[in-house]
């Protein structure tokens, strides 16, 4: 899905949005990008040069999903 918000020279956006009602992953310009599932928290960044990002999803259990784009890897962490 980020893919598709990915500016033509390769960076990726400075920050994305939750939606006020927190149901839904927003891009800067309104896209919706995913589906929040209730109580989780998202997290993301990017590097300096934002050609890089990371994306972290933490469920109210405190289970959390972390996808990195430098890698491709999908890290998933149980407490």
């Amino acid at each position: 899905m980020l893919r598709q918000i990915a500016s033509a020279d390769g960076t990726w956006p400075g920050s994305l949005a939750v939606t006020t009602d927190g149901t839904r992953l927003m891009s800067p310009d309104g896209i919706t990008l995913a589906p929040i599932p209730p109580g989780a928290q998202v997290l993301y960044s990017t590097s300096s040069d934002r050609r890089e990002y990371s994306l972290t999803l933490i469920g109210p259990l405190g289970v959390s999903t972390s996808y990195l784009s430098s890698t491709g890897a999908i890290e998933t962490s149980v407490p």
